[in-house]
């Protein structure tokens, strides 16, 4: 079913459509929308899109393509998702969440304000994620998992990398100064089996944490070349 199926009660001449509400938003082709949904304004979403019944998409929410959305599902204000997105029921988003490609998230899933989801993430059934989480690529959390507000923490593809004090962060179960593992991560990683790929993708984490350390607490680590 296209836009002008669903709606077609006006254009503006650039692909945005405007809602019986008032509400100017982008619809892109083969979208179903359920029952009892309410579409924010300038809100966009790309084709092959599927809302379930009772959703609610916020102000300035943007959506790519092969989007499904279960029922009871709420998305916040200037949130972002990608392509090939799958969510179950009853999902939570708050404002300003990112949600990266091919990611599956399951049913009675609540998360925060400000919340980072990577690329190729699995997320299971019934997982609370406070404010400020950060998920990495290629992760996957476990259902019934309660994740409360952690602004410098990032879930791997192996193991969580997390603050643990004014220039110091933790990589699973190992704890060290930020600048030592800058210095060894390789190694390290080579150690535990990491892959090359997971070497480089926790090699990348390390500098971010390393950058928000010093500029949120004058922390000087620095950053590996």
């Amino acid at each position: 079913m296209t836009a002008a199926q669903i709606y077609g009660i006006g254009h503006d001449g650039d692909g945005w459509r405007i809602l019986p509400n008032g509400n100017c938003v982008r619809i892109g082709n083969r979208v179903h929308i359920g029952d009892d949904v309410r579409i924010g304004n300038y809100a966009s979403m790309g084709d092959n899109v599927h809302m379930g019944d009772d959703v609610r998409i916020g102000n300035y929410a943007s959506m790519g393509d092969n989007v499904h959305m279960g029922d009871r599902v709420s998305i916040g204000n200037h949130v972002y998702i990608g392509d090939d997105v799958r969510m179950g029921d009853n999902v939570h988003m708050g404002d300003r969440v990112s949600i990266g490609n091919h990611v599956y998230i399951g049913d009675n899933v609540h998360m925060g304000d400000d919340v980072r989801i990577g690329n190729h993430v699995y997320i299971g059934d019934d997982v609370y994620m406070g404010d400020n989480v950060c998920i990495g690529d290629r992760a996957s959390i476990k259902g019934q998992t309660k994740w409360v507000t952690s602004p410098l923490q990032i879930q791997g593809s192996k193991h969580l990398v997390y603050h643990a004090g004014v220039g110091w962060c933790g990589v699973g179960c190992r704890v060290y100064k930020i600048s030592n593992w800058l210095e060894k991560y390789r190694e390290i990683g080579e150690v535990e089996g990491y892959s090359a790929e997971q070497i480089e993708e926790y090699g990348r984490y390390l500098r971010w944490m390393a950058e928000e350390d010093a500029r949120r607490f004058g922390a000087s680590a620095g950053v590996a070349r």
